[in-house]
């Protein structure tokens, strides 16, 4: 718990540009830096709570970046520990969003693994984050009871979720290209 206190009070950015190079630096992140894994919750506790227990959030960016430049593992990782939190807060889509949680990083990571280790670029990763959003949305309406107030959620929270979500893998992709680039410019030298 000191942990996940000590992370908080931290400056998110510089935590993930840290943990992003570091990834780029060594080909895979310290597995004992859970920088990335625990950004995910801190996530959630920044997200809006509506009155049904849904959390309109960017819970999802952390394990799609852990899985895109650490692979399954790593982005198995950041999604279990980011669903797993999600369950215990309750609410209408408990189960969903704690599903689409781990679904993010593992995909994200296999997406690593398919791609040997190499980074995806801005684009691919900017739509990877639009549907796997698109896909926690339908996971809510399939799953989340009664339907109606699912179906409100939804309504409410999926334009700015995916958006949200697509900008801050974005943002993220350009971090990781401009570092890939500096990498590969400084081994030139």
């Amino acid at each position: 718990m000191r942990g996940a206190c000590f992370y908080l009070s931290r400056n998110p950015h510089q935590i993930l540009h840290r943990n992003i190079r570091q990834a780029i630096q060594y080909q895979k992140p310290d597995c004992s830096n859970l920088d990335l894994r625990y950004f995910a919750i801190y996530s959630t506790y920044t997200g809006i709570k509506l009155p049904s227990g849904a959390i309109a959030n960017i819970r999802d960016l952390g394990p799609i970046v852990a899985g895109l430049i650490g692979g399954p593992v790593i982005g198995l990782g950041a999604g279990l520990i980011g669903g797993v939190h999600r369950y215990f807060l309750g609410g209408l889509t408990q189960i969903p969003c704690s599903l689409a949680t781990v679904i993010a990083g593992l995909a994200a990571g296999m997406i690593y693994k398919r791609q040997k280790g190499k980074f995806i670029g801005i684009w691919r990763a900017t739509l990877f984050a639009i549907l796997i959003e698109s896909l926690h949305m339908g996971l809510i309406l399939l799953i989340s009871r009664p339907y109606s107030e699912a179906l409100q959620v939804v309504k409410l929270i999926s334009l700015p979720m995916i958006l949200a979500n697509a900008v801050g893998v974005a943002i993220s992709a350009l971090i990781v290209s401009n570092l890939i680039k500096e990498r590969r410019a400084k081994d030139r030298q």
